[in-house]
């Protein structure tokens, strides 16, 4: 490896060890509240709860991508050592994104009644749903503000930070959430939690914003920065790739209200829930990679590119295998000591959208690279090819097989939209296809489906009667995949180097303290 890679190693691994802290931390608090969300709520509710979330997704993409693509132009400005810069690009993505959150704003107010029509919410829950959308239609505007200050962080490498914002604010919103179910309010509660969780973020993020632009560089002869127009192009392409890969994540849900009815959407969220929240660790990977790829292609082209990406690839294809094999396997058992008895269409779904998020796996790390060198065309080709797709499938399969009809059309959507994305990108890079497939991608993945299948037959008859025999399945079937998927996929040496690591790591904190005791 390269010197320019080493060097940038340290602070990939930092920030992708911060995002997968602070997205692990979160998903277990969201576990923890849904069941009682769902007691408190009932299917119904719960359903128009989940369709909140897509309202939020949706803002979170549509704005004009300011949030996904400011995050390039500060790591770009900083590599410069160009502040002025900096603060224009945040400045000026934050006025477009709060005139689009508005707008949004405004949509959830006015579009109460089609809202209700088009999900057939009952009408004894109509008038509560009602107002429930026009107070969460203020948490968007407040997301508008603070989702762009927690993407500047990303620009400036502050994944700690951006996770523990994210955290806090999370911790906030599930508490209010608890406590307003607890007294009644129903989806009244669940939209004030929201504007508040929403609130606490942005006003942490903001601080540290100044005070990550205070420590930059301000050398002069710095340019205009990032016009205006070049601020739109590129954030027009973010947009339309995370509206494309929005659409792709929520399709599932949306067909499901309106092709089927909400208590699939609930069964649906449920397995989403699960195993998205499994599978966000190894995403936040890739997220580490996104600015280094743009700062490494601003300083050394092509080659340290390519060299970011083969980092990115090892660690997120390792731990995806390692997860979604595992969520595969234990899926029965998990749900049915999660929520138990009567989710097993939440657990098959589940099944089927852990081979989906395996499939969107391959292009995962291409995806990142693709923004990072500026690029996020390719983005749009991946998620398009995948969304339009699942649309297609979906209007076959959801009707006949509800939630495992949905996951199934996701899977077969990101397998033939990475298919495109690899063959392009790497014609870019110069990278072998072939030579990726058998080296880097297929030591990692294929393992974990073969051991995940193997022990499943020879599990598959564990009796699942109770909490007890569920949690002695997760248990034993969870250290005997682990066991098995490190022993085949040894030879990759990726578990012997964070073994390595972690004993260096170990053998560092038992010095220090020893230092600290030494008089």
């Amino acid at each position: 490896m390269s010197s320019g890679v080493e060097s940038r190693s340290p602070n990939l691994r930092r920030n992708a060890i911060a995002n997968i802290a602070g997205r692990a931390a979160s998903a277990v608090l969201w576990i923890a509240v849904t069941p009682y969300a769902l007691r408190q709520l009932g299917q119904e509710r719960f359903g128009v709860w989940a369709l909140f979330f897509v309202l939020s997704g949706y803002l979170g993409v549509l704005d004009l991508g300011m949030s996904g693509g400011v995050g390039r132009f500060i790591a770009v400005a900083v590599a410069r050592d160009y502040r002025a810069e900096a603060r224009r690009a945040i400045l000026r993505s934050l006025a477009l994104s709060v005139s689009l959150g508005l707008l949004w704003c405004v949509a959830c107010v006015v579009g109460r009644g089609p809202f209700l029509t088009f999900f057939h919410v009952p009408e004894v829950w109509a008038p509560e749903v009602s107002r429930s959308l026009a107070i969460f239609g203020f948490s968007l505007l407040i997301l508008s503000v603070a989702q762009v200050l927690q993407y500047s962080l990303i620009g400036f490498q502050r994944f700690d930070l951006w996770n523990l914002y994210y955290l806090v604010g999370l911790v906030v919103n599930a508490t209010l959430l608890v406590v307003g179910l607890a007294m009644g309010r129903g989806l009244i509660a669940a939209a004030c939690a929201a504007v508040a969780g929403q609130a606490v973020v942005g006003f942490l993020a903001a601080r540290s914003v100044r005070a990550c632009l205070r420590r930059v560089a301000d050398k002069p002869g710095g340019g205009e920065g990032a016009s205006w127009r070049e601020l739109l192009r590129f954030g027009a392409m973010v947009q339309a790739s995370s509206a494309f890969s929005v659409g792709q994540m929520q399709a599932g849900k949306v067909m499901l209200g309106a092709l089927g009815r909400l208590a699939w959407v609930t069964q649906f969220e449920l397995a989403f829930r699960v195993t998205n929240g499994f599978w966000a660790l190894p995403v936040l990977i890739q997220g580490a990679a996104y600015p280094a790829a743009a700062q490494a292609h601003e300083v050394g082209g092509n080659e340290q590119v390519r060299e970011v990406y083969a980092w990115c690839c090892r660690w997120v294809f390792s731990l995806a295998g390692l997860i979604l094999g595992l969520v595969w396997l234990i899926a029965p058992a998990l749900f049915r000591l999660w929520l138990g008895e009567g989710h097993p269409v939440a657990a098959s779904a589940a099944r089927w959208l852990a081979i989906a998020f395996a499939m969107s796996t391959l292009a995962g790390p291409a995806t990142a690279i693709a923004r990072g060198i500026g690029a996020p065309v390719l983005e749009v080709l991946n998620f398009a090819v995948a969304f339009v797709l699942n649309l297609l499938l979906g209007l076959w399969f959801i009707p006949r097989l509800g939630p495992d009809g949905a996951a199934m059309a996701m899977a077969v959507s990101f397998a033939v939209a990475a298919a495109c994305l690899l063959s392009v990108l790497h014609r870019r890079l110069g990278i072998s296809t072939a030579a990726w497939l058998l080296r880097t991608a297929g030591p990692r993945l294929l393992p974990a489906a073969l051991v995940a299948g193997a022990l499943w037959l020879a599990v598959w008859r564990w009796p699942l009667d109770s909490r007890p025999q569920s949690l002695a399945a997760v248990f034993v079937e969870s250290l005997l995949f682990t066991f098995l998927y490190v022993a085949v996929t040894w030879p990759t040496g990726d578990a012997r180097a964070v073994w390595a690591r972690g004993r260096a790591w170990l053998a560092r904190r038992a010095g220090g303290v020893g230092a600290a005791r030494t008089p």
